[in-house]
């Protein structure tokens, strides 16, 4: 029960933030097109599908890097010399690999969820 209780937790942690990454993305948009003065709202939802897929390309960036400076060859070297254990030295890695891995899969479905609403704007304005 209570490892239901801190997944549900962990889950409403995430969704938190993406909502929160979504209000701050439609802001920016928002603010961007008062100030270069867009009339119509088929310019907000395309600057807001651009918004969810720079988003998108960011977790896929995060991912890619994450996983490079923690899969160097120099760094594995350096990493197995100290005085931790095989097993110490795999519990750090896959921790490194959860770590980006949330990273990317928190702003794929922000960016994602961001493209989604564009979409239905433009359904229902464009």
């Amino acid at each position: 029960m209570k490892a239901v209780r801190g997944c549900l937790v962990s889950v409403l942690l995430a969704w938190r933030s993406i909502l929160l990454i979504e209000v701050i993305l439609i802001a920016l948009v928002g603010v961007y097109g008062w100030q270069s003065g867009w009339r119509d709202m088929s310019e907000y939802t395309s600057a807001l599908m651009l918004a969810g897929v720079g988003v998108i390309a960011a977790g896929s960036l995060s991912l890619m890097g994450g996983y490079n400076s923690t899969r160097d060859v120099k760094y594995m070297v350096a990493a197995s010399a100290g005085p931790d254990d095989f097993s110490k030295t795999l519990k750090r890695g896959a921790e490194y690999n959860r770590q980006n891995f949330s990273c990317f899969a928190l702003l794929g479905i922000a960016g994602i969820f961001a493209f989604v609403l564009s979409l239905i704007g433009l359904a229902l304005f464009g």
